[in-house]
């Protein structure tokens, strides 16, 4: 259901090509998921586009170890999946809030603002569960679905720009499966009649 692949992984022909040697052997295909998409060139995101291979994307590794990133808004043009990802912690952010803003700063700098607020956090929510082969069980808020929720503290209008925006230490709930993981002691008070509050303890996060 998913074959997940890092390929184009740096700027130069020799990670360019991991794509061409890839397709030659039928592994670019609507399962397959690219992690860093860094070297492709517009005619390669035809290709996946072409075939409904996804990309996902982590700009701010991208950034540190090579200069660069992928080309985004060609990957879109080309109807392009792409999710959103931190990578590793040794070059990437720390947190998902932290990669959005990253995101949207180069989205800002140097395309213009082709990215929505609505854009990034699709790739954080429905296109990463398309990248990963789970769009049937993650990524959206309906029935039938994982009850996987983040709640913040926000006065946005706007959700999406709320979301982007938003700090670790907005948040006043994260559910798994509909179970409480993390949280705000008042807002998980609101379980204590369906869950054994006595399983939770108090710690120090994101400073308080």
């Amino acid at each position: 259901d998913s074959f997940n692949v890092h390929v184009g992984e740096g700027i130069n022909a020799s990670a360019r090509d991991e794509f061409t040697i890839l397709d030659g052997k039928d592994g670019v295909t609507f399962v397959t998921h690219m992690i860093h998409v860094t070297a492709q060139t517009s005619a390669q995101f035809a290709r996946m586009g072409e075939v409904g291979a996804k990309a996902i994307w982590s700009p701010q590794s991208n950034i540190d170890l090579y200069g660069r990133t992928a080309d985004i808004p060609a990957a879109m043009n080309h109807g392009v999946v792409v999710a959103l990802g931190t990578d590793w912690t040794p070059s990437g952010t720390m947190n998902l809030m932290t990669e959005m803003k990253c995101a949207l700063h180069i989205s800002d700098s140097y395309w213009d603002g082709r990215l929505t607020y609505q854009d990034l956090v699709n790739m954080v929510t429905v296109n990463a569960a398309m990248a990963t082969g789970l769009e049937d069980r993650l990524g959206q808020l309906k029935p039938g679905y994982f009850a996987d929720i983040l709640v913040i503290a926000s006065d946005e209008e706007d959700p999406y720009k709320a979301l982007v925006e938003s700090r670790p230490e907005d948040i006043l709930l994260v559910t798994v499966s509909g179970q409480p993981a993390f949280g705000d002691t008042a807002m998980l008070g609101e379980f204590a009649d369906d869950f054994d509050m006595t399983r939770c303890e108090d710690l120090a996060a994101a400073g308080w």
